[in-house]
């Protein structure tokens, strides 16, 4: 026989307001989970504000997360849902927390490029170095999962280090170079990254360009004075 929805979550998936609120009134726990979730979270899923609003007025927890360490503002910054970021840092959600892959909600944002997100999460005090298990920051993962020059700049406006690299050496350029996000490229070099850093193995941003056949960016590159190697 299979197990009863508790009418928190019913009413979070039904995205029914009213009857959260009713719920909620009648001592429902905002609190409560399903298959390791909280409820909290299924609000933040749904894009709901106003669910999530009910949600903290009735005491649930900013900073719920599920087995993985993955926060409530962890799970809205991925989705681009501003006005409920902004909610749950005002009931006091942790924007430094990490999961168990080291991510943060500012990674998260960043991943995606969610650029006004990310605004309000550095504007709250997010750490715009904070590494990963891999040693990538929010700049890396900006840099590398799509060409998101606005997201970059606003990174690298509010302090990110446009050198970083992860645990094999790996620059935040060499990431874009790779995959080739020329506007973003374009974007590391106007910020004075260094065109000819290293990785661990020797290889250059201008390598990883060429490597993947990254034409274009290769031609940035090297009008920005990177080296080609004889």
């Amino acid at each position: 026989m299979a197990s009863r929805v508790d009418p928190v979550i019913d009413a979070i998936w039904n995205e029914d307001p009213n009857a959260l609120n009713e719920v909620l009134s009648k001592g429902g726990d905002a609190n409560a989970q399903d298959s390791g979730t909280p409820a909290l979270i299924w609000a933040c899923n749904s894009g709901r504000l106003e669910l999530v609003d009910l949600l903290l007025k009735h005491g649930a927890s900013p900073n719920s997360k599920e087995a993985e360490g993955i926060t409530a503002l962890m799970r809205a910054a991925f989705l681009g849902h501003l006005d409920i970021v902004k909610a749950l840092l005002v009931a006091g959600a942790d924007e430094k927390a990490k999961d168990q892959d080291g991510d943060t909600a500012l990674a998260n944002a960043a991943k995606e490029g969610h650029t006004e997100v990310v605004k309000s999460l550095v504007g709250s005090g997010a750490d715009v170095d904070a590494r990963d298990e891999k040693g990538l920051t929010a700049l890396h993962w900006a840099a590398i999962r799509g060409d998101y020059p606005d997201t970059v700049n606003v990174l690298i406006s509010t302090g990110a280090d446009v050198d970083s690299a992860d645990g094999v050496g790996e620059t935040v350029l060499m990431g874009a170079a790779f995959m080739g996000h020329l506007d973003t490229v374009r974007a590391l070099v106007a910020a004075g990254t260094n065109v000819n850093a290293e990785s661990e193995e020797g290889q250059t941003a201008l390598d990883f360009a060429e490597r993947a056949g990254q034409d274009e960016v290769a031609r940035v590159l090297l009008t920005a004075g990177a080296r080609k190697k004889l």
